[in-house]
């Protein structure tokens, strides 16, 4: 699965709520989910149309977006350029 096809907007479910594509979950539940203490475990056993992989990359890509927004603000507050490393770790930038 493409990590832009995890998320999808539609005006027909929940007014345009972002939700997981495929499913009538929204985003939100994860993280709302994790912030009360549950386990992922315990998030799809009660969302059975979420997935195990549908959830990690949404992890992932909002612990991405943290960390480009900390290392934007090093940046600014240093000067410099930004260099984003590949998802496999590899040196090549982008």
């Amino acid at each position: 699965m493409a990590a832009t096809n995890i998320v999808s907007r539609d005006p027909d479910i929940f007014g345009g709520t972002p939700i997981f594509t495929g499913t009538r979950v929204p985003i939100a539940v994860l993280f709302e989910n994790l912030a009360d203490g549950l386990t992922l475990d315990e998030i799809l056993d009660s969302y059975p149309t979420l997935t195990r992989k549908q959830a990690l990359e949404a992890l992932y890509q909002a612990e991405t977006l943290l960390e480009l927004e900390k290392a934007a603000k090093v940046r600014n507050q240093r000067g410099g350029s930004l260099k984003v490393l590949p998802r496999d770790g590899s040196q090549t930038g982008l």
